[in-house]
């Protein structure tokens, strides 16, 4: 049996909690988040609500970028793998929007392939109009 390894893979762009209070917009926003911050807090508690949790974000964006890894190429990490902070993270790794971050990582795919290039040579604004003429993708405007 082969040991379970994990692997830390550095992402071109952050996704941080001041980016969530000022609902900044992106090009290449391939997804929109709108959960509140359900912050878990790291040891066990009783205690309701935890520090940070129950923030309201209005909906923002999130950019192609925090799919593509720095330094391995042709790879997308989408869902709750995507670069986020840990707080920006409470918000984004909700199923719905994991959703929608793994189907604008298949529709990268499917152009990298159609273009015969890397995904993370791809522009996120394509990959960001592909979604929109599938009736998917952000819900803010370009």
């Amino acid at each position: 049996m082969l040991p379970f390894v994990s692997i830390v893979i550095p992402v071109a762009t952050m996704k941080l909690f001041s980016n969530l209070q000022k609902t900044t917009g992106y090009d290449d926003a391939i997804a929109t988040g709108c959960w509140f911050l359900d912050i878990h807090p790291p040891e066990t508690t009783l205690d309701k609500p935890f520090t940070g949790s129950g923030f309201q974000p209005k909906p923002y964006d999130i950019s192609y970028r925090t799919l593509v890894p720095k330094t391995v190429s042709n790879l997308l990490v989408a869902g709750r793998c995507h670069s986020a902070s840990s707080e920006a993270s409470a918000s984004s790794r909700v199923t719905a929007t994991a959703m929608a971050l793994g189907e604008a990582a298949g529709t990268a795919a499917a152009l990298a392939i159609k273009s015969n290039t890397e995904v993370g040579l791809l522009d996120g604004v394509k990959v960001r109009e592909t979604l929109a003429v599938q009736n998917a993708g952000p819900f803010s405007e370009a």
